[in-house]
């Protein structure tokens, strides 16, 4: 059933982790699935990211689980080296193929009762491209809970940092060039290149989430996935942003509409669309929104200048669903009976 979002808490100026707290499920209904076949975790990472980066959540998890000789947990590492480069079709496909293999060689196929998918940044939207795939069809049946930390679900639009947006337009412009230079060929009579020239830098995946991968927004990869039927047959679906975190708008992250998209005659429509495609499956899910303050340098080991300068570019809160250990244990804690 929905539930009406809380408001984000006010920022900490202790720099004492907060979060919003909404209605949660009771621990019964959990400990009644005990021994009812296995339930498999999926991890994914997000750009630039490994396997190890959400290891601190799965731990918590496995330490916590009630029943945890039905848990499995696939740290995915398919993607390590082909974020900064693919698609997020291919980047999906990847995983789904991921999945299957780790399901075949744990020799789960018959006993898996559920799946869940825990994602961070990319890994979210990833998640949701390898469920759109033709192979993991056959287990939406099985879908238990999805987990977004701070997806980009509507793409980068209306971000409020200039530094990402100067950023992703810089390598968007140097994958032009280097296309351009790359397949430029010298005339017949002309000595052999010292060097070979440049390999593209693809970078596919944020071009597409910038909604210009496509001349027409409605054909943009973004959007085509928005019409996905894959959310609605999770039984749980949390949305956990932090207003701190300036890497991903705020807006994308909880999958909400916002004032800038509601006055953009160009492209506001189809944001709005898509706000509207992901939502209205979700009614007969336990839907969440859920936000966070981490605090000004709450949890924060790294010296003075490195936490200023995470914080003046928004890097800080958008890492800190990974390390800040404080976070992992009370969200693993109060949304348990989500998880399991």
């Amino acid at each position: 059933s929905d539930r009406a979002s809380p408001p984000p808490p006010p920022p900490s100026a202790s720099g004492v982790l907060q979060m919003s707290w909404s209605e949660v499920l009771g621990l019964g209904g959990a400990r009644a699935l005990v021994g009812r076949g296995v339930h498999l975790y999926v991890f994914v990472h997000g750009f630039h990211g490994n396997s190890f980066d959400l290891r601190g959540m799965r731990n918590q998890l496995a330490l916590l689980h009630p029943d945890k000789a039905s848990a499995r947990y696939l740290l995915s590492s398919c993607n390590e080296d082909h974020t900064a480069s693919a698609s997020f079709e291919t980047l999906g496909a990847n995983l789904a193929r991921e999945v299957l293999a780790f399901i075949d060689q744990e020799g789960i196929s018959a006993t898996l009762a559920r799946l869940s998918f825990v994602g961070h940044s990319f890994g979210a939207v990833i998640c949701r491209a390898a469920l759109a795939h033709e192979l993991l069809r056959p287990l939406w049946p099985k879908l238990h809970t999805y987990i977004s930390l701070s997806g980009p679900h509507l793409g980068m639009l209306y971000g409020s940092n200039t530094l990402v947006e100067i950023g992703i337009w810089g390598i968007r412009k140097w994958n032009k060039k280097a296309r351009a230079f790359a397949s430029h060929r010298p005339p017949l009579c002309s000595p052999p290149p010292l060097t070979p020239p440049p390999l593209p830098l693809q970078a596919r995946c944020l071009t597409e989430l910038s909604l210009k991968d496509e001349r027409l927004p409605a054909a943009t990869f973004l959007y085509r996935l928005s019409k996905g039927e894959s959310l609605r047959h999770f039984t749980n679906v949390l949305f956990v942003s932090s207003a701190e975190d300036r890497y991903v708008p705020h807006h994308s992250a909880r999958v909400q509409l916002c004032p800038e998209a509601i006055h953009d005659p160009r492209q506001g429509s189809t944001f709005v669309s898509m706000v509207h495609n992901l939502m209205a499956p979700l009614h007969r899910c336990n839907m969440l929104h859920v936000d966070v303050s981490f605090g000004a340098g709450s949890g924060n080991t790294k010296p003075a200048l490195a936490q200023q300068l995470d914080a003046a570019i928004g890097r800080a809160a958008h890492i800190s669903f990974l390390e800040h250990r404080y976070f992992t244990e009370m969200f693993v804690h109060v949304y348990l009976s989500y998880l399991v």
